[in-house]
């Protein structure tokens, strides 16, 4: 599996978690089961660094370490934290920018 799959469902998965624990935390930016993955996952790409260094990948940052690390045949644990904790604080904001932004134009 490359390197790039890896860190993609890294991102996905930690953004999902990310979204989860706010939620827990903040029931007030509820989406629903589903809108909470989706939205999770989502903010979870953008900011765990899944394509070359998260959203500064997708403008045309830099190379991902764990991308060099995988060329140069090595296993990088420090990209794959990078990406775990970008993944999920990525979760986290787009959550709660979203739940917010419902909230305000839906007024409950």
């Amino acid at each position: 599996m490359s390197s790039m799959i890896i860190n993609l469902v890294i991102s996905l998965l930690s953004g999902a978690g990310g979204a989860r624990l706010l939620v827990g935390l903040l029931k007030k930016v509820n989406l629903g089961p589903v809108g909470n993955l989706v939205v999770g996952a989502l903010g979870g790409l953008l900011g765990g660094g899944a394509t070359g260094g998260g959203l500064g990948g997708l403008l045309g940052g830099g190379a991902s370490s764990a991308a060099s690390a995988a060329s140069a045949g090595g296993f990088d644990i420090g990209s794959i934290v990078s990406t775990l904790a970008g993944g999920g604080i990525g979760g986290i904001v787009l959550q709660l920018v979203v739940g917010l932004l419902k909230n305000a134009l839906f007024k409950r």
